[in-house]
């Protein structure tokens, strides 16, 4: 018998697209469960009635993918932006790091015009 840790630890290592708990307890796994697809829970939630009506999302993410990956939703359709802002101290602590990476891929400009704004006074 395995450890109710030891079987959350391989269904996210596995990242399974689709994922039945059937077990009485389903509800301690529920936080404890990062990568799947979809999860089903208790016993009367079978895989089958979420292909055919009961409304999962049936484009998941495969082969593990569910470690960085969800299925498709109407979130995809949407459009979003990314705001940043940093502080001259900020820059200053977290610049050095990419201006080595930006030289390491190649993009100097990137570099560039990091190193620029931390000579700014």
């Amino acid at each position: 018998m395995r450890s109710d840790k030891e079987i959350v630890d391989i269904v996210n290592t596995i990242a399974p697209e689709h994922l039945e708990l059937n077990v009485k307890n389903y509800k301690s796994f529920i936080p404890k469960i990062k990568n799947s697809g979809s999860i089903c829970l208790g016993k009367y939630a079978v895989m089958a009635m979420t292909d055919y009506n009961a409304g999962s999302n049936h484009i998941l993410p495969t082969n593990g993918s569910a470690k960085f990956s969800s299925g498709i939703s109407v979130n995809e359709f949407y459009k979003r932006i990314s705001y940043i802002n940093l502080s001259k101290k900020g820059i200053e602590k977290l610049g050095p790091s990419v201006i080595t990476l930006a030289n390491y891929e190649g993009l100097a400009g990137h570099a560039q015009s990091v190193k620029k704004r931390i000579r700014r006074k």
